[in-house]
């Protein structure tokens, strides 16, 4: 039973990933929407984006502790939801202050997502398909693109006929990829036990590393699998899982691949500096 589980899993991750890889529509119009149907000026579309990151980064370390707490399958779920949530609030808001705390969902949502990087990797590993990460991940990547280019052609057209319908669009792919989160279920939570007894502390160290630093050739960003990692075995504190993950937010890190390398070296001497005091 579990086994087909896992199937369905793999076939539908590519499409859940692809589809909430952002709010579609919105990327494409967002501006337009916001000075056209909103009626803001230049300056109060430049502070939401800033007032949404500020107060995303001020949040990392609660936003981790909650993650941490109720764990990566209803952490994909609630970040779909506050992604749906965020497209609702950024289509009807009528004043800036409604669209604010819209993009704030917006930017928490993709915190919650991220989570279903780490529900890949341990499905993976149940089915011991380890190896096969980044061709999931690629296809995930592969829909995404197509779906953006397709939406980037038809936007303007829709845009034209109703000024609204485009974030309806956007409403609607936001409750298909709400119902698909249903099916993102991390299945390795009974056998987590016996997959950590399995693996050495170290060993665990070098795989992470290696699974990132793999990660750039495939093109994937380093923000969208930062999070679990840092809360892995060897687990870093709260406060500086937080600060690290900040960095990821970042906009100019955000595409800087060497982020892991200087994540990596900051939790590999957190690592050495534990043992230490503990063998003293």
């Amino acid at each position: 039973m579990e086994e087909n589980k896992l199937k369905r899993f793999n076939k539908i991750f590519p499409w859940y990933d692809g589809l909430s890889g952002d709010l579609l529509f919105w990327v494409v119009i967002d501006t337009l929407f916001l000075t056209v149907v909103k009626n803001f000026t230049a300056s109060q579309i430049v502070s939401l984006t800033s007032v949404s990151m500020i107060i995303n980064i001020l949040l990392q370390v609660p936003l981790l502790k909650i993650i941490h707490k109720i764990g990566n399958t209803k952490s994909v779920r609630l970040g779909s939801f506050l992604l749906l949530i965020s497209s609702i609030l950024l289509t009807f808001g009528k004043n800036y202050i409604t669209i604010v705390i819209g993009k704030i969902f917006y930017e928490m949502a993709f915190t919650f997502q991220n989570m279903i990087n780490a529900v890949l990797k341990n499905n993976l590993e149940l089915q011991h398909k380890e190896n096969e990460y980044i061709k999931y991940r690629t296809k995930a990547n592969t829909i995404y693109a197509a779906v953006t280019m397709i939406i980037s052609f038809i936007a303007s057209i829709m845009f034209n006929i109703n000024n609204y319908l485009p974030m309806i669009g956007c409403i609607t792919f936001c409750v298909i990829c709400f119902i698909l989160s249903w099916y993102m279920v991390d299945y390795s939570k009974d056998d987590k036990k016996i997959i950590e007894n399995n693996k050495e502390r170290n060993k665990g160290k070098i795989q992470y590393f290696q699974g990132l630093s793999n990660l750039p050739a495939a093109g994937l960003e380093p923000a969208r699998c930062c999070h679990q990692w840092i809360l892995s075995p060897p687990r870093l504190p709260f406060r500086q899982a937080g600060c690290l993950s900040t960095l990821f937010i970042l906009p100019k890190l955000e595409t800087d691949c060497n982020c892991f390398f200087v994540c990596f070296e900051i939790k590999k001497r957190s690592v050495r500096r534990g043992l230490r005091v503990s063998l003293k």
